[in-house]
């Protein structure tokens, strides 16, 4: 089972050049092997989860930078192993709809591919170091999504404004981490977890609990694009995945206080606002609009599922965040 952890990781990443190898030397439709690779792990994910669920989780570490007690640990928990799957099958979904409109460039397929992988290994990251890698990994992605949108200024200002908000929230959460890692004594989450204590006694504690929340909050970046390409809403599903980690996985070392309450609920409120500004706004880029035509019943079924999925995706968001502070 700990074997499963590195291979669900390094499934998506290694398979980001293959779309656009495998169409330039064998012709291959490029959706195929991403499919493949998506497929591949979310069946691996699934496998996670009943180990997961019955209390056992599995648990993989390296050591990566001894003199500073780093490591690259994997840890699937329950939250993990769930979020996990949750990430994998939408990384499914969105290969899936890809084809809504004609043959989806490699290009996407790779971004795709590459948000997915940075995004399981944040998901399943059990080093404080690693999580904030793994998640300028994703951010570089996102961007990668964004500017891939066409080629017009709108998909490129879209790509550096995303870049220049979810930089400074990486900064707010290595600056969190380190802070929590002085306290514990560890960079690893799981020691952050046991030094929950500790670290709510500290003085600086509101502090850590605000960037840590700041952090979450600039991953909500592209919900606030005015472009609407399939690689733009990609990002958005996945900052709002990466938005909803960060509470998830560290709540337990810096939740149970009337702080954290009020701004996990102040974060939730502002989730369901950056929604509401999307929904109301609506529409797609008119840039974007592609000539009709006669489409198979699996695109229907995709398009279909991404109309329920999209507008819900914030919103729910927003709501178990508030749910969560509130509980």
């Amino acid at each position: 089972m700990t074997l499963l952890l590195p291979v669900l990781v390094l499934l998506p990443l290694a398979a980001v050049p293959l779309p656009g190898l495998l169409r330039r030397l064998a012709g291959v439709d490029p959706t195929l092997p991403a499919m493949v690779a998506g497929l591949g792990a979310l069946a691996l994910a699934l496998g996670l989860l009943p180990g997961a669920l019955a209390g056992g989780p599995a648990v993989a570490a390296w050591s990566w930078v001894p003199a500073l007690g780093l490591s690259l640990a994997l840890r699937a928990d329950r939250a993990a192993a769930v979020l996990a799957v949750g990430v994998a099958a939408g990384g499914v979904l969105a290969i899936a709809m890809s084809r809504r409109r004609g043959r989806a460039a490699p290009s996407y397929l790779g971004g795709v591919l590459a948000l997915v992988g940075a995004t399981l290994a944040a998901v399943l990251a059990d080093d404080l170091a690693l999580l904030w890698c793994c998640l300028e990994l994703a951010m570089l992605a996102s961007a990668w999504l964004v500017g891939g949108d066409g080629r017009r200024s709108r998909a490129t200002r879209g790509a550096i404004g995303l870049v220049v908000v979810m930089e400074a929230g990486g900064l707010a959460l290595l600056a969190a981490a380190l802070l929590i890692a002085d306290a514990a004594g560890s960079f690893r989450i799981a020691d952050a977890w046991r030094s929950g204590a500790e670290l709510r006694a500290l003085p600086l504690y509101p502090v850590i609990a605000g960037l840590t929340l700041v952090a979450a909050a600039t991953r909500l970046a592209p919900w606030l694009l005015r472009t609407d390409g399939r690689g733009a809403r990609a990002a958005r599903a996945g900052g709002a995945a990466a938005a909803a980690l960060l509470p998830l996985r560290l709540g337990p070392a810096l939740g149970g206080t009337r702080a954290w309450l009020g701004m996990l609920v102040a974060f939730g409120a502002v989730a369901l606002l950056v929604a509401a500004r999307r929904v109301r706004r609506g529409g797609a880029d008119p840039q974007d609009a592609s000539p009709a035509r006669p489409r198979p019943l699996v695109d229907e079924l995709a398009q279909a599922a991404r109309l329920i999925w999209q507008p819900l995706a914030a919103p729910r968001l927003g709501l178990s965040l508030v749910a969560i502070g509130a509980g």
